[in-house]
């Protein structure tokens, strides 16, 4: 492993992505002006402050442009970013990170039973044998390790936006804990989250794109494309922006008391060896 002019550890093997240049790109122009992105960074750092140390390195795996990574380094975590995508560490370390690996979590990247804590944010749904890849995550915990994973949720809400995103699947929580389980996982707690997105998920991006009143995004041009991103990710309208904020503190705080969402676009668990 050799450190670039960048300050970017970069491995000796060519890591592979699915995310182009030009995803990472977009990505990194709207994540910090992105309602869904910052909310998304602050759960996370919430379960991390109730489940997770502030002493032990926490790597982000397959973190992308490192926002949540950073947000996480903001208040205080020690914390390093794993991305196969140099555009995704160059913006990593723009964002002020210090500790990044351009590389793909692969056997060869860390000892076995040497890695503390490990984020696996919106992640596994693009690896196409994700039981292999859980295996392999369980081999290089830490006898003591954790793990926080993010997935999409129900197969209900799948659209042509899972399919430009290159996902396999979509899960339900029951599927998921007890793939996380057969690999030898215990789940210290579970739930769904975007609570309130499951409705307009589903008749929105689904029912409406079934039935031909929204088109598919491969069917869009790019300025088509980048205008329904800007009005799924970006809320302008300051009454829309303190609905979102209510629901959002509601959910994050029953979420912190160990309360179980019955459902949401999203699944969230938090797992220990």
């Amino acid at each position: 492993m050799k450190l670039d002019e960048n300050g970017i550890q970069i491995t000796d093997e060519q890591a592979a992505s699915q995310f182009s240049v030009i995803s990472q790109n977009e990505l990194y122009k709207k994540e910090d002006e992105s309602w869904w992105f910052k909310y998304r960074a602050k759960l996370i750092c919430c379960l991390m402050d109730k489940y997770m140390s502030y002493d032990h390195i926490t790597y982000d795996i397959g973190g992308g442009n490192g926002f949540t990574s950073n947000e996480a380094r903001i208040k205080g975590f020690n914390i390093g970013l794993v991305e196969p995508t140099y555009e995704g560490c160059f913006h990593a370390r723009m964002r002020g990170m210090n500790h990044i690996i351009c590389s793909a979590f692969s056997e060869s990247l860390f000892e076995d039973m040497s890695v503390h804590q490990m984020l696996l944010l919106d992640v596994l749904e693009h690896i196409e044998d994700d039981t292999s890849f859980l295996r392999l995550l369980y081999k290089k915990c830490s006898s003591d390790g954790k793990v926080i994973i993010t997935v999409p949720a129900f197969e209900i809400l799948w659209s042509s936006e899972d399919e430009s995103a290159r996902h396999y699947r979509r899960y339900d929580l029951k599927t998921l804990q007890n793939k996380v389980e057969s690999v030898g996982f215990d789940i210290v707690f579970g739930s769904y989250f975007f609570s309130f997105l499951f409705l307009p998920v589903l008749f929105i991006r689904h029912f409406s794109e079934k039935i031909g009143l929204i088109k598919r995004k491969d069917e869009c041009t790019y300025d088509e494309w980048k205008k329904i991103n800007d009005h799924e990710f970006k809320a302008h309208n300051p009454i829309v922006l303190f609905i979102l904020k209510i629901l959002q503190n509601n959910e994050i705080k029953k979420i912190h008391r160990g309360q179980k969402m019955k459902f949401g676009s999203s699944i969230i668990l938090i797992l220990k060896k």
